[in-house]
């Protein structure tokens, strides 16, 4: 077991997620493949900025680069989070059930932890939209010479998005509170279908922008 996901090597991280313990798993998996897009977006904004050819959106990028740091470290948090909702799962689903009280206690608990692990999956994946507006406008203004790596980063963001919503899925169909679930539903399906657009979009602006003299 890594004890911070973040303080791991790579290897370490893929050792300990490939093995028979249960985190990280497909929600913390998810916000690092997010978080890995929101660098790639960085890393475009880094080496446009102090190039005379893109004075003009300078001050804009440096805004960008406060916006995607803050998204980098807000997946960081989630994935913790998401970490931490699942072992909490674990531990309700040991509580006794000897008893009828025990019984209502212990599905009262697991009703609650099944919601908390599935807010978090949903705020990564809104966050990965976010990633993807920030890609989608770097791909616009960003440095030619590797604006191709905003759409890698839509790539990674998309994916983070479809498989946070994957993760919460799988607590949903457990859940019992119906207006919870049609809630979420509601969101997924908005989430998603952002995803797709700002997906295309920046991919579309990323070849626009590339085969600029």
């Amino acid at each position: 077991m890594v004890e911070d996901i973040f303080k791991a090597s790579v290897e370490d991280f893929l050792t300990v997620t490939a093995s028979d313990n249960p985190t990280p798993g497909g929600g913390s998996v998810a916000a690092v493949v997010g978080a890995l897009g929101a660098s790639l977006v960085q890393m475009v904004g880094n080496l446009t900025v102090g190039k005379d050819r893109y004075r003009d959106v300078e001050a804009e990028i440096q805004q960008m680069l406060v916006t995607g740091l803050g998204l980098m470290e807000k997946l960081k948090e989630l994935a913790k989070s998401d970490i931490a909702h699942f072992d909490t799962f674990m531990k309700v689903l040991a509580m006794p059930k000897e008893t009828s009280e025990q019984q209502v206690v212990r599905k009262k608990h697991i009703q609650q932890a099944l919601m908390d692990a599935t807010d978090t999956p949903l705020l990564i994946a809104t966050t990965g939209v976010e990633v993807l507006t920030l890609s989608c406008r770097m791909a616009e203004i960003g440095n030619k010479m590797v604006v191709s790596d905003t759409g890698v980063a839509a790539y990674l963001a998309e994916a983070a998005v479809h498989s946070a919503l994957i993760t919460a899925d799988s607590n949903l169909v457990l859940i019992e509170d119906r207006q919870f679930v049609d809630r979420a539903n509601k969101e997924k399906q908005k989430i998603s279908t952002e995803a797709i657009r700002l997906r295309a979009k920046t991919i579309q602006l990323m070849r626009i922008n590339r085969l600029r003299g």
